[in-house]
């Protein structure tokens, strides 16, 4: 699995979390309303952001055939929590901290697995606070 098979696959397990029950965004695209799919109008409405970056990794096995080389890569899943900055720290914490538990200590089929996951609070943004999960990533790429 490469790094965008890798990125589809997470993206694809959030959608099935979350399924319609707060707005979202993955990547770098507008942020939608999970229950219409039509993009979400920012106002004072609490939502998330996710996102996988890469962050380092290596050769897993020895053998040097095509199709069998084993890569174990290494990854962070961070999902970005928005909640109104008008409403204190719990709304903002309660998101993360649901986030956090559904990924920490899972595994995606074979290929994925999430280990640790940590919630950390950002400093307020004009109209959000802000909380940032992090989980821990490992995912498998065989070239």
């Amino acid at each position: 699995m490469n790094l965008q098979e890798t990125i589809d696959l997470v993206y694809q397990d959030w959608v099935t979390y979350i399924g319609t029950a707060s707005p979202f965004a993955l990547g770098n695209e507008d942020p939608i309303d999970a229950a219409t799919g039509e993009k979400l109008d920012e106002g004072s409405t609490p939502w998330y952001r996710v996102s996988f970056r890469e962050a380092g990794g290596g050769r897993a096995n020895l053998n040097g055939e095509v199709g069998t080389r084993r890569y174990e890569r290494r990854g962070f899943l961070a999902i970005q929590c928005f909640a109104p900055v008008n409403a204190g720290d719990k709304m903002g914490t309660t998101m993360a901290e649901a986030a956090r538990d559904y990924f920490e200590d899972r595994r995606l089929g074979n290929e994925i697995i999430y280990l640790n996951a940590v919630a950390r609070p950002q400093p307020p943004d004009g109209k959000w606070n802000p909380v940032l999960v992090e989980v821990e990533t490992v995912f498998t790429d065989i070239k």
